[in-house]
């Protein structure tokens, strides 16, 4: 008996085989300050403004090909700015099928992020990659999209990329992103 109980509390405490080693995470807020998130360690984030608004980028690990990395876009919209569309004319745009492209749009979910409500759904597409060299290849590519309001009129998009391959293996990793997201 008591070498049952000493087999068990091994197999309790040996780590799983297969297991995956504990991520460490970063915060992380952009030089704008406009928000700040919990950044998987290694993955390079930087910030760049536009025209249209500022967007910040986050660049995670190289897909098996090589042809897609996978990553994070946060856009902030505001109004006043050149091409700025309210933020459910703006999801319709994001929703809609792009002629060049193989694009299936999934169900809209409302999620509280910051404790704020929000609109997610996902986008599968196909593409040519690397668009403007050769060699290329076809890439299935999966988005996870957040529509985020900051204000009266002001809102957030934000994308997580990854390949249709490895997309299960991020969509924890999105839930995640999404609950350390605060706004300013």
């Amino acid at each position: 008996m008591n070498k049952i109980i000493a087999f068990l509390i091994l197999i309790l405490l040996a780590p799983a085989a297969g297991a995956k080693p504990k991520r460490n995470y970063i915060r992380y807020s952009p030089p704008s300050g406009s928000f700040s998130v919990e950044i998987p360690e290694g993955w390079v984030p930087f910030e760049e403004e536009s025209p249209r608004g500022t967007a910040t980028h986050i660049i995670g690990p190289a897909e098996a090909s090589g042809a897609w990395r996978a990553s994070y876009h946060v856009h902030y919209f505001e109004k006043g700015k050149p091409g700025f569309l309210p933020a459910k004319a703006a999801m319709r745009v994001f929703r809609n099928r792009d002629k060049g492209i193989d694009r299936e749009v999934g169900q809209m979910t409302t999620w509280r992020v910051d404790k704020k409500p929000a609109k997610m759904f996902q986008v599968r597409e196909k593409r040519i990659l690397p668009a403007n060299r050769l060699p290329a290849e076809r890439v299935s590519l999966h988005h996870f999209y957040m529509f985020l309001p900051a204000g009266r009129t002001e809102y957030y998009v934000i994308k997580l990329s990854t390949t249709e391959k490895t997309f299960l293996n991020y969509r924890a990793e999105f839930r995640r992103f999404m609950s350390t997201f605060k706004t300013r």
